[in-house]
């Protein structure tokens, strides 16, 4: 349960911890950047790195004190909120005085509010908005006109994995990165003809200060709450951030967002989206290759205290098409798979050759695999205590048997999906891939000269299909 709940802490990590010179620019390859939210993190990270680039850097941040190292490195530190129009507009103001012109805008700024979504005042709530998504239009609305006038510019939005996934109690936050995620589609459609890039970042795992915020909020909304049976273990999850050594271990550094925001900036056709950080692509490949309902029982573990548990019975296919039978009894519990079989099948690809064994196995594989719906690895052994090799010729006659034992190991790929569900009880179907290796005795010669390789690594499809119990 404790590994089930590290694995999950990864995933909610990911989600919650992105969140001077006065002379006008003359090199075609220096930038004047405009960066929002400096004071820290991402943000702090991409300024530092661009200065060391050679590029002029502004950047503004509601934390006026903590911005100032920006005058320190031969940036210009802005006292900025960005959901103040005139505090936006004068930081703007400021640097066409001082530059004319802006070449890049990155819109970083940003926080968490995890909370319930019945409970969180609307204050609470609008605030998120006026932040994450109101304040990316108000410097994106300053900036534009001096863009559109030259005709160039780009404009990088830091949005998240949490725009293209989401969790529960984060409804106000993944609200605002899905809406940056539209809003700057729509954005890169409407500036293409003014060669304006508009640029999307979703980072995955990223060692900031962002989570502290979203646990102020959670402590604010924890008590009396009717959503404490969520509440709670997420607040569990989340005391990994008192780790400094956890932390690093399951996050990145925000250099390397700044890095991804630098090749944005140098490249001549940017990508419409980058993402990068631990576990950004895998999550967000997870719900589109596996749907909604997987992702939701994935995330779904995190709240709930008990391991769900099953029992699939289940026979491989392709042992009625080679004139045996093929039964696997599977104990699931939680995202571990645990199973026996015992078979009595035709193995051989091969047209010359019928490859008859009996035997058990055993197996044992975790992986992506929630309410046992998705894709698995895992390692099995199989003993055949029967193996009978028969010498076929054109007409399917047998010309001789060779009897041996024979061993394998494999690892297996497979993704299990439940196709119908009534009440405890479902109907699965499992493709899968094993990648095995024999041994034994040698490889078998027969009389007419042929070699059946026994012995050695061999790949074996198959399709398995059965029913699931749940308890």
């Amino acid at each position: 349960m404790m590994r089930i709940k590290m694995e999950l802490a990864w995933i909610v990590l990911c989600i919650l911890m992105l969140g001077v010179n006065t002379i006008q620019a003359q090199d075609n390859d220096q930038k004047v950047v405009l960066i929002t939210g400096t004071a820290s993190g991402i943000g702090k990270a991409t300024a530092e790195y661009l200065i060391q680039k050679g590029h002029i850097v502004y950047g503004g941040d509601i934390q006026f004190e903590e911005n100032k190292y920006l005058d320190k490195i031969g940036g210009h530190s802005l006292d900025m909120d960005v959901t103040k129009v005139d505090m936006v507009q004068a930081g703007v103001d400021k640097i066409i005085e001082e530059q004319g012109r802006i070449d890049v805008l990155v819109n970083n700024a940003g926080f968490g509010l995890y909370a319930p979504v019945e409970e969180t005042t609307d204050e609470d709530a609008r605030y998120q908005f006026e932040v994450n998504f109101f304040g990316v239009a108000n410097v994106t609305k300053a900036v534009l006109p001096h863009m559109r006038k030259a005709k160039s510019g780009k404009i990088i939005n830091i949005s998240s994995m949490g725009g293209k996934i989401y969790m529960p109690l984060g409804a106000w936050y993944h609200a605002t990165k899905h809406a940056i995620e539209g809003w700057s589609d729509c954005l890169r459609l409407e500036l293409k003809a003014f060669n304006i890039d508009v640029v999307i970042i979703e980072p995955g795992a990223i060692n900031t200060n962002f989570g502290n915020v979203t646990a102020r909020y959670m402590e604010k909304y924890i008590e009396g709450s009717n959503y404490k049976h969520m509440l709670e273990p997420f607040q569990d999850m989340m005391s990994i951030l008192d780790d400094p050594e956890a932390v690093r271990r399951m996050s990145a550094d925000p250099i390397v967002i700044a890095k991804v925001i630098n090749e944005a900036i140098n490249a001549k056709n940017p990508k419409t989206r980058y993402v990068k950080g631990p576990m950004a692509r895998m999550a967000i490949s997870y719900r589109q290759l596996f749907g909604d309902r997987a992702f939701d029982d994935f995330i779904l573990q995190a709240f709930y205290p008990e391991t769900r548990q099953s029992l699939n019975i289940g026979t491989n296919t392709l042992a009625y098409l080679n004139d045996g039978y093929d039964i696997n009894l599977t104990y699931n519990i939680g995202l571990w798979r645990f199973g026996f079989s015992y078979t009595d099948m035709d193995f051989s690809t091969d047209d010359d050759f019928e490859d008859k064994r009996t035997g058990i196995g055993f197996y044992t594989g975790a992986g992506l695999l929630v309410d046992q719906t998705g894709i698995n690895f895992g390692l099995g052994f199989d003993y055949f205590s029967e193996n009978k090799v028969n010498d076929v010729n054109d007409d399917g006659i047998i010309q001789q048997s060779l009897e041996k034992d024979l061993y394998r190991v494999y690892f297996r790929t497979a993704w299990l999906r439940e196709i119908v569900k009534i009440s405890n009880i479902g109907l699965y179907v499992e493709p899968g891939l094993d990648v095995a290796y024999g041994f034994g005795d040698e490889d078998l010669t027969f009389d007419s000269g042929k070699v059946y390789e026994e012995v050695g690594f061999k790949f074996s499809p198959f399709v398995k299909f059965g029913t699931k119990i749940r308890f």
